[in-house]
């Protein structure tokens, strides 16, 4: 909502003949922008979750591999 209303308020007429269509354009772009900001900022969350649990499994799996190639002997 923020970013239509700076779209039109950048498209106002001032001195110069702005046509409504191209404050309507402006406006559209302002409202993407804003939208795809504001999704982006809500995702983040989730997307810590799924990077952290992908790290994990990773050091996980090279921990397995590096026993399997180094194996431990007890005796």
């Amino acid at each position: 909502m923020v970013g239509a209303c700076i779209g039109l308020l950048g498209s106002i007429p001032g001195s110069q003949h702005k046509s409504i269509s191209r404050m309507l354009r402006c406006g559209f772009m302002g409202g993407a922008i804003g939208m795809s900001l504001g999704l982006a900022c809500n995702g983040r969350g989730h997307t810590e979750s799924i990077t952290s649990n992908a790290l994990r499994n990773i050091a996980k799996v090279r921990d397995e591999n590096w026993l399997e190639s180094h194996p431990i002997d007890y005796a």
